[in-house]
This record gives structure tokens, sequence and C-alpha cells, in this order.
């Protein structure tokens, strides 16, 4: 039911006119700019966020954008929307009349499914190259060019900014949701105090490389915000399971990389740890006992889920680990796990690091703190 859309691949002589068509269709409306993983160009994160500034709407970040960490303006940026946007949450209900997407399209459902149930509002879809960046088929326009240069474009021209009880809602359930997240930082068996730990102990610059399946979606809803700069890579794609290791190697080739993966994923490209002894990396092994992603889809219930879904291994990564060469430990506790990734980044090297999770608590802990994000963000009227 949406109108066809407009592709633009933009150069210096074309660019003017069609931005400021973009821009005034925005002007002084609610909004939201989503920021997808991409290889943005240096100085995206500053301007883009200053976009955001003028328009004075929220900015969804993706860790894989790199907008989450680092010293420009984040006081617009929003990195819990995986809680404050499920239902019954009253900002699921949300309704902008314009989304600025940029990069990727989102990793998580929970954004996916409220940009969809959005689709009737104006999508202006920007990206590098000629990708095809929008699997909703509702985008307005499609935007080939430059982030950065576009996005200076729309600074230059007199964009309005949105009445202030819109953006306001964002913000107050992302404080309120933040606030939650800090209260849950000590429980044992639950990601969302697992990623936030190791966050803190990563100095200044350090790279995470992200595997896919509960490791991206878990690192997208509790990664939180800082000033310190991190830098996130992940391979996303079809196969997203294949060469995870091999990949965080090669980034650990340029410098210290953290690589958090579950288990099967580690186990699939175990040979990659022929490589890890001359590189610095730390492997953190979520270990819940198999495809713990499962769990939160309709198969679960099905008699052959074990066997067929799930496929919990026997192997002892820890040992495997040893004969390849590479210092392991198994963590027991968060405040292990804290201990002994601290002393590894202190050390060098490489080490894998194993963190056994009881896959049934831990989603019974994701539930409990979904139905709370809903409750405290509740308050918050859905309508500007």
């Amino acid at each position: 039911d949406t109108a066809p859309t407009e592709i633009y691949t933009l150069s210096l002589h074309d660019a003017l006119p069609i931005l400021a068509d973009s821009g005034a269709a925005i002007s002084g409306r609610p909004g939201a700019i989503v920021c997808g993983g991409d290889d943005y160009p240096p100085g995206f994160a500053a301007v883009v966020s200053a976009l955001a500034r003028q328009l004075d709407c929220p900015l969804l970040a993706e860790p894989l954008s790199n907008l989450r960490f680092g010293g420009h303006d984040r006081r617009r940026i929003c990195v819990r929307y995986d809680a404050f946007l499920r239902p019954p949450s009253p900002l699921a209900a949300a309704r902008p009349e314009w989304l600025l997407r940029c990069g990727s399209f989102p990793v998580t459902r929970t954004l996916q499914d409220w940009l969809h149930a959005n689709r009737t509002a104006r999508h202006i879809v920007l990206g590098a190259d000629s990708r095809w960046r929008d699997p909703l088929h509702c985008a307005a326009a499609v935007i080939q060019g430059d982030p950065l240069a576009v996005c200076e474009d729309w600074l230059a021209t007199p964009l309005r900014p949105a009445a202030p009880r819109w953006r306001e809602m964002f913000a107050q359930a992302e404080r309120r949701v933040a606030a939650l997240a800090a209260d849950w930082r000590s429980r044992e068996d639950f990601e969302g105090a697992l990623i936030p730990a190791l966050l803190d102990e990563l100095p200044a610059g350090h790279r995470l490389f992200c595997g896919n399946s509960l490791p991206i979606r878990d690192l997208d809803a509790f990664s939180g915000s800082g000033d310190k700069s991190l830098r996130f890579f992940a391979n996303r794609g079809a196969s997203g399971i294949d060469g995870n290791l091999s990949t965080a190697l090669g980034i650990a080739s340029e410098g210290p990389c953290v690589a958090l993966l579950g288990d099967l994923t580690v186990q699939h490209d175990l040979t990659a740890l022929a490589a890890a002894a001359a590189r610095d990396i730390v492997v953190v092994v979520i270990n819940n006992g198999g495809g713990g992603i499962f769990e939160y889809l309709p198969v679960a219930t099905l008699p052959e889920f074990e066997r067929a879904w799930l496929t919990p291994q026997a192997v002892d990564l820890v040992a495997a680990a040893a004969a390849f060469g590479v210092a392991g430990e198994r963590c027991a506790s968060l405040d292990g796990f804290t201990t002994a990734l601290r002393r590894a980044l202190q050390r060098g090297g490489s080490t894998l690091l194993e963190v056994p999770i009881d896959r049934r608590r831990s989603v019974v802990q994701h539930r409990a703190f979904w139905q709370q994000a809903a409750v405290v963000a509740g308050s918050v009227p859905a309508t500007p």
C-alpha cells in the first residue's frame, strides 16, 4: 500500500535538491533516526548525533553502529529499545511520522517489529553503497551516498525540531530501563549482567567481536553506553555461524581483541585456535548447552527440540584450547569471570574463558526482566 521507492545515488552536483526535499519532509515532525551496523566514516558519530540534536529526535543505535561508546554527544542516543519497545510497553505503540534508517537493517526482532508497525511512516534509508537495505519494502526514498556528507548537508539546512514531548518519551524510558538494568547487574546465569561486566573491564580503544544468535542480541539489549571508546565487529549473514573465531583472530592481528561467542559457534570453528597462540585475544564462550536462542521460539515445545534444535554438545572447551596451546579457564561465577578476564587482559596473549550458563534460568530471567521493563516504561505516555 506504499508509494514506489525512489532510489537516489548521490554525487555532489545532484545531492542538494534531493536532500532538501527529504529534509523538508522530516523537519518539525516527530520521528527517529535508527543506525544499524555499518563501517561508517570517521566523524559520522558526531555528525549524526548533531543531526538528532537539531531535529530533537531519539537516535536508536545498535552496537554495530559503533555509536554507543565514545566522546561524541550521546544525550539523544537510545540503547535500551529492546526492552521499552516490547508490548505492552506504551512506547511499542509510538507512531513517528518519519524514520531515517542508516546502515544495515536492525538485528533484533523487537526493533524490526517496531519498524514494521510503522511502515506507513516516511522511511528514508541511507547507505554508502548499492546493497538493498529495505527488506520491509516500505522506504519512500533510498539514498546511496556518503552518510557523513549526507548528514552534514542536512545539518546545513534549516531543520526544525519536533515538539519536545516526543523525544522526552524515549529519554524517560531509556533512563528507567537503564536503572532497572543496573539493579540486575549482580545476577548469575544472566547475560544482562555478564555483558556489562565484560565491557567494564575493556580498556579504551579495545575491539570486541561478537558472535551471532544470542550473543549479538544480548549485546544489543544490555551493552549500555559510555564515554569510553570501544569498537564492535560481527559477521552478519545467512551463514552467521561460519568462521567467527577465524574472523576474530584476523581482527586480533591488528591489535588486542575480545571475542564473545556461543558454545556451538566456537565448536564450529574450533581448529582456528591453531592460529591463536600468536594473537592477543581473549575468547569468551557463553556455554548455555547448545542453541539457546531456540528456547525463545515456538520450536521449544516440540518433543524433538533438544535433539533437533538445541543440539547440546559435550566438548571440554578448556581442554580443547589447551591442545592448541591456548590458556583456558572455566568461570563458575560472575565475580570469577570478571577476575579471570582482568587477569587475561593484563597478561596478554591468547586465553579462552568458558562461562557456563544455566539456560533455563537465563530464559526465566530474560522474560522477568522484559516484564519489569514494560512496567517501568509503562508510565510514559505513547503520544507526543
